[in-house]
C-alpha cells in the first residue's frame, strides 16, 4: 500500500526536516569557513513574504526556513 500525498508530506515535514536541520547544524563548521560564516551572519533574513518580515541572521532560523525549499 502506498502512502497518500498528505502522508508523504507529513512524514517529510515532521520526521525528515528536523533530521536534516540537525545534520546541517552538526556539519556547518566542516562545510564552511569562519570568514564565510561571519559574512553570512551579517545578513538580514526575510522570514515571510506577506507581510514582509525580517530579522537578523541566525542559524536556527536559517535551517528552519530551508525546509520550504525542500518540501515546497
Amino acid at each position: 500500500m502506498y502512502p497518500t500525498a498528505n502522508k508523504q508530506h507529513d512524514f517529510m515535514y515532521n520526521q525528515m526536516i528536523p533530521t536534516m536541520q540537525k545534520v546541517l547544524s552538526e556539519i556547518r563548521d566542516l562545510a564552511t569557513t569562519p570568514t564565510k560564516r561571519a559574512n553570512l551572519e551579517q545578513y538580514t533574513m526575510y522570514t515571510s513574504q506577506n507581510p514582509l518580515t525580517s530579522s537578523p541572521f541566525n542559524w536556527s532560523d536559517f535551517y528552519f526556513l530551508l525546509k520550504f525549499k525542500w518540501i515546497g
